[in-house]
């Protein structure tokens, strides 16, 4: 079993800054993630674009997506691929042997946490980023929540 941790922060600048600390003074290194994953959305929320006078609403969307979590067949690599789709939307960082998730970045943001089985996946930042007229549809900014199964 892991030693709780302790958490302080620090503002440096205008950034906090946390740091984790092992009560028992170190940390235990969790059990590797299995190579494959299965992870469906359960709910979806963010921010569309009006069609009327195109400006950004609070919005819900359709849970219909499933990612599938898998390491490369000739390294420790992880990727993440939507369902169906044949190229990779994520590519995950390496992997800290002292934190229970993954965290993976291409078309937006992943997160898995492979104990609990949870993730989040986000979109583009299409909000900070996007210069040009917004369109319904094209300049969403999403985030979606849901569990994983190992394969």
């Amino acid at each position: 079993m892991r030693a709780p941790l302790l958490f302080r922060f620090a503002l440096v600048g205008t950034a906090v800054t946390a740091v984790a600390i092992s009560a028992a003074g170190t940390n235990d290194s969790v059990p590797a993630p299995a190579d494959q994953y299965v992870c469906v959305a359960d709910y979806a929320a963010g921010f569309k674009v009006d069609k009327a006078d195109k400006s950004w609403r609070p919005a819900t969307f359709k849970t219909e997506e499933k990612y599938i979590v898998k390491k490369s067949k000739d390294s420790e690599d992880m990727f993440v691929t939507k369902l169906g789709d044949k190229y990779s939307s994520f590519v995950c960082d390496a992997r800290d042997p002292d934190l229970p998730y993954i965290r993976c970045s291409g078309f937006g943001d992943f997160f898995m946490n492979y104990e609990n089985g949870r993730f989040e996946a986000r979109g583009p930042h299409a909000f900070a980023i996007t210069n040009k007229v917004l369109v319904e549809g094209e300049n969403d900014v999403w985030m979606e929540i849901g569990k994983c199964s190992p394969l």
